[in-house]
C-alpha cells in the first residue's frame, strides 16, 4: 500500500511554496546576497561624487562597470579604458547589458534603458557643444550656466541607470558601497574648490554688451 499520498490540502500547500519561492521581492534580492557583474554603489555616495567631481566621477563610473562586467562576462573583446573615455558609443550597450541582466533574473523593475541611454547621448553631445562655445566666449558666463545645469540632468540620467545596476547585482539600496574612502574625500574637495571658483567666475563676469 502507497502511504505517500498527499491530502488536496498538502499539495495546495506545497504548490504554494514553490509558487512563493519564484517571486522576487527586495527581501529575496537582499537574502541572495549582492554580485559583482557591474559597479554597485549607493545613490547618496554617486551623487556626491558625480556633482563634486563636476561629473569627472562619471568617468570612473564607466571604467568600473565595463571592467567589473569584462570580469563576470570573461568577454576578452571589452576594453574598459577606451569604453570609459568614450563612453558615449557604448552607453547603450552597458544599458542593454544591465536590462538583459534584470529579465535574466526575472525580476519585476520597469526602467526604459534605451530611452535613458539616448537621451544621455545627446544631452552628453550637447554639454561638451555648450563647453566648447564657452570656452570660445570667456566674456559671457550664460554658456557656463547652462553646462552646469546640464551636469544635473546627466547626473539624473546616470543614476537611473545606477539603480538599475544595483537591483541586478541583488543590492537594490547599493548598501555594499555606501561609504566614502579617503580618496573620495579628496578629489570631492578639490572638486568644490573649483565649484566655488567656477561660481566665483560666472558671478563677476560680466554680460556682452
Amino acid at each position: 500500500m502507497n502511504t505517500n499520498h498527499q491530502s488536496p490540502e498538502q499539495d495546495n500547500v506545497t504548490q504554494s511554496s514553490s509558487f512563493s519561492s519564484d517571486i522576487v521581492t527586495p527581501e529575496t534580492i537582499v537574502e541572495a546576497g549582492p554580485t559583482q557583474d557591474f559597479y554597485v554603489v549607493s545613490l547618496k555616495k554617486f551623487w556626491l561624487l558625480f556633482v563634486l567631481t563636476m561629473g569627472f566621477y562619471g568617468v570612473l563610473w564607466f571604467y568600473k562597470n565595463w571592467a567589473m562586467y569584462k570580469q563576470s562576462s570573461d568577454d576578452k573583446d571589452i576594453w574598459p579604458v577606451p569604453r570609459a573615455i568614450f563612453y558615449i558609443f557604448f552607453t547603450h550597450y552597458l544599458c542593454n547589458a544591465v536590462d538583459a541582466k534584470i529579465q535574466d533574473q526575472q525580476k519585476n523593475f520597469s526602467w526604459s534603458p534605451s530611452m535613458v541611454a539616448t537621451t544621455f547621448v545627446i544631452l552628453s553631445i550637447l554639454n561638451r557643444l555648450v563647453e566648447r562655445f564657452a570656452s570660445k566666449n570667456t566674456d559671457w558666463g550664460l554658456f557656463d550656466a547652462v553646462s552646469m545645469s546640464l551636469l544635473f540632468v546627466l547626473g539624473y540620467l546616470l543614476s537611473q541607470v545606477q539603480i538599475a545596476i544595483n537591483v541586478a547585482c541583488n543590492d537594490p539600496k547599493g548598501q555594499s558601497n555606501s561609504r566614502l574612502s579617503e580618496a573620495n574625500w579628496f578629489w570631492m574637495l578639490i572638486g568644490a574648490i573649483l565649484w566655488l571658483l567656477t561660481v566665483i567666475g560666472i558671478m563677476y563676469t560680466p554680460a556682452p554688451t
